[in-house]
């Protein structure tokens, strides 16, 4: 990824296989410092940006509800570090996992499953359904 809201990678991904569970996994290695790079959203209609986000400094939400990993999270320019998120709707648990360790759990809603009309984007987060992308943000 680049340093400008540009620089991102957005697309509609088929997600009824994901609508009752999923896991989010990835290396990451930081080139630069921002504000709040975040790295993972996925936002539908009905919640544009907080279905799901994901960022580089500890800020974790799903379906609204989020919390705040961020004295947990060290993500040093130049390191890999691996980042592992699960939900699983028979549970109601969101879990996030830095470095194979498990750092924060959520119980979210009974019966809310992930909508399936939404765009998942690589390397920064929604400011509206689709778009409004900031500079603050681009990971």
């Amino acid at each position: 990824f680049g340093s400008t809201p540009q620089d991102y990678v957005l697309f509609k991904p088929a997600v009824e296989p994901l609508q009752e569970s999923f896991s989010i996994c990835a290396w990451v290695k930081k080139f630069k410092s921002s504000r709040y790079p975040y790295r993972f959203a996925y936002g539908s209609s009905t919640s544009p940006h907080h279905d799901i986000m994901i960022s580089d400094f500890g800020h974790t939400f799903i379906f609204n509800s989020g919390f705040d990993l961020a004295s947990k999270v060290t993500v040093p320019l130049g390191e890999w570090k691996h980042t592992c998120a699960s939900w699983a709707l028979s549970s109601r648990a969101f879990k996030y996992y830095f470095d194979g360790e498990l750092i924060g759990s959520l119980e979210t809603a009974s019966g809310k499953k992930l909508p399936i009309d939404g765009y998942m984007v690589l390397g920064n987060e929604f400011d509206s359904y689709g778009g409004g992308f900031g500079d603050s943000n681009v990971f």
